[in-house]
């Protein structure tokens, strides 16, 4: 399958927050991409993760601070494995 075509399949973001948001509610993470300067989340179950962002922007989403930061720490050692050379 195309890889342009599979992202727009999931939902995909370049927001950190966002994607920390996501991964810290139990979205699956299904490919990180990076196009040279930005680095892409695309998360599985296109659906509800709109659902949730929307929610996130009306502020109608509570999560557990400890939860969500752990999320990004996890998002962020992703991005930086994939930018290591020869890995």
């Amino acid at each position: 399958m195309d890889m342009e075509l599979k992202m727009n399949d999931g939902y995909q973001t370049k927001d950190l927050s966002e994607a920390s948001l996501l991964y810290a509610s139990d979205k699956k993470l299904s490919q990180l991409n990076h196009d040279g300067v930005r680095c892409w989340f695309v998360f599985e179950d296109k659906v509800s993760c709109e659902k949730i962002v929307q929610g996130f922007w009306r502020r109608e989403i509570m999560i557990n601070a400890k939860v969500f930061v752990d999320a990004e720490r996890s998002l962020k050692n992703l991005i930086f494995k994939k930018q290591r050379p020869n890995e």
